[in-house]
């Protein structure tokens, strides 16, 4: 009789402990090799002389310009002269886009959707423009992400919804 209890209670033991260890990174998770957008849903009520709402990522961003990538000479700098002439690199599979300065003309009531990369930043800000390019009015937005696809390990596409009035 001793050794049933014994091997009931083995048993329990290596449930519990397979219970315990099963969010542990003993079997870590894959995530595919894919990518997604995002998006951020600009609720604009009245916006009749809305033409354009324009994103960017961050709190001192330019709406619907491109980051900086690179310094710019100030003052009296002049930039460094380029240097000898090298052959281009062979082509390969990976393709290098450009920053993009993520704006929309397409909404679809007072919701612009501006679609953007994977980041979600806690801060943005947002403009919207008359027909002439003008801006209405630009503000900093607090964003608040709602995943709609993926995982909580892998992450996944998201929406931040903001309101901007005129």
């Amino acid at each position: 009789m001793g050794n049933g209890q014994s091997a009931t209670g083995a048993t329990i033991g290596a449930v519990l402990l397979v219970a315990a260890l099963g969010g542990c990174a003993a079997f870590p998770t894959t995530c595919p090799a894919i990518g997604w957008t995002n998006a951020v849903e600009v609720r604009v009520p009245d916006g009749t002389s809305v033409h354009e709402v324009a994103f960017c990522r961050g709190a001192d961003c330019t709406p619907g310009q491109p980051p900086r990538s690179a310094p710019v000479p100030t003052g009296n700098a002049t930039p460094a002269a380029p240097g000898p002439l090298t052959a281009k690199p062979e082509p390969t599979d990976t393709v290098t886009l450009d920053p993009t300065p993520w704006r929309t003309t397409d909404h679809d009531g007072e919701v612009w959707t501006v679609s953007t990369d994977m980041d979600t930043p806690e801060r943005g800000r947002v403009a919207l423009r008359d027909d002439t390019g003008a801006t209405i009015v630009e503000r900093a937005v607090d964003l608040t992400w709602t995943r709609h696809g993926g995982s909580a390990q892998c992450g996944g596409p998201s929406t931040a919804t903001v309101t901007v009035r005129q």
